[in-house]
């Protein structure tokens, strides 16, 4: 496997050189600008998977997105999600992933449910797919898995949650990605509860740079949990692009900066996802000062 492209070096390489990661979420079904996102330059993006027509592995939007990363020399985590793949469909599309250069994978149940009976499903949740990628592939491929501060959107217990991930990371998941980090504090206990179920693991704060309100909203949907004065902040600005924007950008980037600088967690970096809209992530990373937090871009 080549260091230069797995997460799980990267991760390694920067805890040993004392530095710290920014990193990007593309959505599969959404434009986005590459070139400005090679001015952004980070070490590694994650590209989220986008249900389809089994039957055609290339037009799937998740696999035409990625090649277009490829061609740019993007380094990728694929998100893929096993729940309605077949034991056929996973070992084709993974090997579609690996043919591309595909280093990295954060294997999901998937957000998107075809067949809701368990029992019909070969993968029906995310250990179960976690499982088979190490059985069949190997160290093919970095394998990552998602991590919930506030609880799985299907999980009533987050505190057992953490006991599924424990589960996960013992079946050989390299990292934690988080999903729907909006506080310091609610990510601060999600990593202390880790700790001290022994996932060792590097685990990273996937926070949200948004300046849309209705997107918000939709996010609600499976975020349980959204801080009410940022709530009231984005409805109240909803209606002033400029202002929400603003908004925005200072409350992501002081949110990136806690989560860097608190001295009770130890993180490789924090991912931010927005949307594919790149504009207002550079926005945000104007506004971090990357001598004091330590950051590095990726090396060109």
């Amino acid at each position: 496997m080549s260091k230069q492209k797995c997460v799980k070096f990267i991760f390694s390489h920067a805890v040993a050189s004392n530095k710290k990661l920014l990193s990007v979420e593309f959505y599969s079904h959404i434009e986005a600008d590459l070139e400005l996102y090679k001015t952004i330059n980070p070490p590694f993006c994650s590209l989220t998977w986008t249900h389809g027509d089994l039957s055609k592995i290339d037009s799937l939007p998740g696999i035409a997105f990625a090649k277009k990363l490829q061609e740019k020399s993007v380094n990728t985590i694929m998100h893929v999600g096993g729940r309605n793949f077949s034991r056929e469909n996973a070992v084709a599309i993974m090997n579609t992933i690996k043919k591309m250069g595909i280093k990295n994978i954060l294997a999901l149940k998937g957000g998107t449910v075809v067949e809701s009976d368990d029992s019909k499903c070969d993968f029906p949740y995310a250990l179960e797919f976690l499982q088979f990628l190490k059985a069949e592939f190997g160290d093919d491929f970095s394998i990552g898995t998602s991590g919930y501060p506030i609880g799985h959107p299907a999980s009533e217990d987050p505190i057992k949650d953490i006991g599924y991930l424990k589960k996960k990371v013992d079946a050989g998941a390299d990292f934690v990605m988080c999903q729907g980090v909006f506080d310091l504090q609610t990510f601060k206990n999600f990593y202390k509860r880790c700790r001290q179920q022994h996932i060792d693991v590097p685990i990273i704060p996937a926070v949200y740079a948004i300046n849309s309100y209705a997107v918000l909203k939709n996010l609600m949907n499976f975020c349980k949990v959204i801080p009410p004065d940022y709530l009231a902040t984005m409805e109240r600005y909803q209606d002033d692009e400029e202002a929400i924007t603003n908004y925005s950008i200072k409350y992501v980037s002081d949110l990136i900066t806690a989560l860097l600088k608190d001295t009770e967690i130890s993180i490789p970096g924090v991912h931010v996802s927005c949307f594919n809209n790149l504009t207002l992530v550079s926005k945000v990373f104007e506004k971090l000062d990357f001598v004091n937090l330590k950051l590095c871009r990726r090396e060109n």
